[in-house]
């Protein structure tokens, strides 16, 4: 009886935090041209029943986020950015595999796919820059002399680019 009382008393707070926690939501299965959650909820309505199949490979491949023809959507079902072309969402997808941190490209400027516009860069190829520093320095990227976070921070100002990326390194260690 003392050891049953044991057991309960470790896994009880266990069982109670994990009720309290939120289930991660990404896409699960197909219905007609619905696509649903793992927790069964209704996530994106699609016109054809096709685009819903193709969604849900592309999902499973890209963390939950996929494309249907030029918008770029959420593992929870929002649009996260429209495009004037399919081919560029496809690009935002393959932006976001590289960044592991969100990022992605649309007309040259950096985006998060959940908080928007991080930084406006002059040319695509600075923001195809940014996504790959982030990716090897924590999220950490520079854009005009200012060293930025993937989430927007702005954490150190340098007179020039160089400097900032020389710096990369050292502060990515010491960032969280």
């Amino acid at each position: 009886m003392k050891n049953v009382l044991l057991i309960l008393l470790f896994s009880l707070p266990r069982i109670v935090f994990s009720q309290h926690l939120p289930q991660r939501t990404y896409p699960s299965y197909c219905q007609s041209n619905l696509l649903y959650s793992n927790i069964g909820k209704a996530l994106y309505r699609f016109t054809f029943i096709s685009d819903c199949v193709n969604a849900l490979i592309q999902s499973k491949n890209n963390n939950g986020r996929f494309c249907d023809e030029n918008l770029l959507v959420r593992e929870d079902g929002k649009v996260s950015r429209q495009y004037s072309f399919s081919s560029e969402c496809l690009d935002g997808l393959l932006d976001l595999k590289v960044s592991n941190r969100g990022l992605y490209c649309h007309d040259g400027d950096l985006n998060q796919i959940y908080s928007g516009t991080l930084a406006k860069m002059a040319f695509k190829s600075d923001c195809k820059q940014a996504i790959s520093e982030a990716a090897a320095y924590r999220g950490l990227f520079c854009h005009r002399g200012l060293m930025m976070t993937y989430r927007g921070l702005r954490l150190k100002d340098y007179s020039f680019d160089s400097l900032c990326r020389a710096d990369l390194p050292m502060m990515s260690q010491r960032f969280p």
